[in-house]
């Protein structure tokens, strides 16, 4: 599911089922931790380049443009939600 405006979409904005209501209240940006090694699993220095170079947004009014790929919620109305359920924006 995409968001209606992209990056440029206004915030707060809801996503909702028939029962659940999420709403997004901020974009996240992405800090280095995705970029190192976890277990097995060697570094990889670039994992967030194309964040880098093609989505750069203003996640809070008070800071620059940063690479975000994330959000931060709010569950005002908590409920199940099931593979196939219908979701719209609110």
């Amino acid at each position: 599911m995409i968001a209606p405006a992209g990056a440029g979409t206004t915030l707060p904005l809801a996503v909702q089922t028939s029962i659940l209501t999420v709403r997004v209240i901020a974009r996240t940006p992405r800090c280095v931790v995705p970029t190192l090694a976890h277990g097995a699993l060697p570094p990889v220095a670039a994992a967030l380049r194309v964040l880098a170079d093609y989505s750069r947004v203003i996640p809070l009014e008070s800071m620059r443009p940063q690479p975000c790929a994330g959000v931060y919620a709010q569950v005002p109305r908590p409920g199940p939600i099931q593979l196939g359920d219908p979701v719209r924006w609110a």
